[in-house]
């Protein structure tokens, strides 16, 4: 009996190590049939890329850019079909013109997504959702 047995738990041995050690191509079937649940949407066409160059900071007078300037960017990007804006910068201190409120606002006005720095203060602003990269 035991001896027909030997063969079974073998193979679920074998078959549940990869559980235990979390493998590359264990991690890969997983996220496949992740996605496979997800639904997919179709594109809306809205999406937007702002590229700011060295020319725009020198014409707005260098950088950083004040945040009332950021929130009429803002204000043109929702008015021209955006439906939302992602900031790839930081804003670590605030605006030297008072311009925060201003921009805050605009903020609120569609889906924003804005670059943050990790800090060990777990000091974060309330977030809708929150993508962590890196460990």
């Amino acid at each position: 009996m035991i001896k027909k047995s030997l063969p079974l738990l073998l193979l679920l041995g074998v078959l549940g190590t990869p559980l235990l050690f979390q493998v590359v191509p264990l991690e890969i079937i997983k996220l496949k049939v992740f996605d496979a649940y997800v639904p997919e949407k179709e594109p809306s066409g809205y999406f937007s890329i702002l590229n700011i160059t060295e020319e725009d900071i020198a014409r707005e007078g260098g950088y950083p850019l004040p945040r009332q300037r950021l929130a009429e960017i803002q204000v043109d990007l929702l008015n021209n079909g955006a439906i939302g804006v992602g900031w790839v910068m930081a804003f670590p201190q605030p605006d030297r013109l008072g311009g925060d409120p201003v921009f805050a606002e605009t903020l609120a006005y569609a889906p924003s997504v804005l670059a943050m720095f990790e800090n060990d203060s777990g000091d974060y602003p309330p977030t809708t959702g929150t993508v962590i990269m890196g460990e």
